[in-house]
């Protein structure tokens, strides 16, 4: 006889605490890319591209204001693109701030595994992605704070409003002026 191969059941890992953080940080994931800031931001650049028709254009450069020499807001892509866009980076920086929760609590439901000897490679494999995961989720907050303070300004005071809209063309009365990144240090650590 050979040695006997012991089976156990496939789910027995899935009730673990560090698989239990796994799949949560991988819920974060998800939501990030479920929000796809990339599209919103590939829309607005093609409705700034794309220019207006002559049409457009003929009837906008009728208009006394236009003839005055005010701002030529007609120019602009609906209104709905640049709120789709801020709306979806404010919601990717609450995500990220609370995937970046996750990822601590996965890194160090991981480092408990370190102590069984036959999890060491994968709990320090598992540790150094998820090291590599908050890394780019930390940049990912860094960039889309900074993309949103350079549009924020462009959506609320005039600059570059969307003709027609009126006082109340940004919906939302709470959105920020700006974001901001605070790097706190992490107890226990």
């Amino acid at each position: 006889g050979g040695e006997r191969v012991m089976k156990k059941p496939g789910s027995q890992h899935r009730r673990a605490v560090h698989f239990q953080r796994m799949r949560g940080l991988t819920r974060h994931l998800r939501a990030i890319a479920s929000l796809d800031v990339g599209a919103a931001a590939a829309a607005l650049r093609d409705g700034l591209h794309a220019g207006v028709s002559e049409r457009a254009r003929e009837t906008a450069l009728s208009t006394p204001a236009v003839r005055a020499g005010a701002h030529a807001m007609w120019k602009l892509p609906p209104r709905a693109l640049w709120e789709d866009l801020a709306r979806r980076f404010r919601a990717v920086a609450r995500v990220v701030a609370d995937a970046d929760d996750a990822a601590l609590a996965c890194a160090e439901a991981l480092s408990g595994q370190t102590a069984h000897s036959y999890f060491v490679p994968f709990a320090l494999v598992s540790v150094a992605a998820v090291a590599r995961v908050r890394t780019s989720l930390h940049q990912l907050a860094v960039d889309v704070v900074a993309s949103y303070n350079a549009l924020r300004p462009l959506l609320s005071d005039g600059a570059m409003p969307p003709p027609g809209l009126g006082e109340s063309w940004w919906d939302d009365a709470k959105a920020p002026e700006s974001l901001k990144c605070e790097w706190v240090s992490v107890a226990g650590a």
